[in-house]
């Protein structure tokens, strides 16, 4: 649990620490996820009815709106300012 907790805190204080050029690589990483969850839509909605028991509509829902998070999250970096609230 040690071990666990102190690789948690290493990646923490990486991502603390970023600077926009590290930003840029996890947001073209965030684009390149977001292409593959495009590109393969209907087969992950396939696993989700299949594992949830969903509509394939109620599925494929499901997966478009996760789709939504991932391109708002894509777009987040150009809302960085380097401030914080408090």
């Amino acid at each position: 649990m040690i071990n666990y907790l102190r690789g948690v805190n290493h990646i923490y204080i990486s991502w603390l620490g970023a600077t926009f050029g590290q930003v840029s690589k996890r947001v073209n990483i965030m684009f390149r996820l977001k292409e593959a969850v495009t590109n393969d839509l209907d087969n992950l909605a396939g696993l989700v009815r299949k594992e949830l028991g969903k509509t394939p509509a109620d599925a494929r829902g499901d997966v478009v709106r996760g789709l939504e998070v991932l391109e708002y999250s894509c777009g987040i970096a150009s809302q960085l300012t380097g401030s914080s609230l408090p």
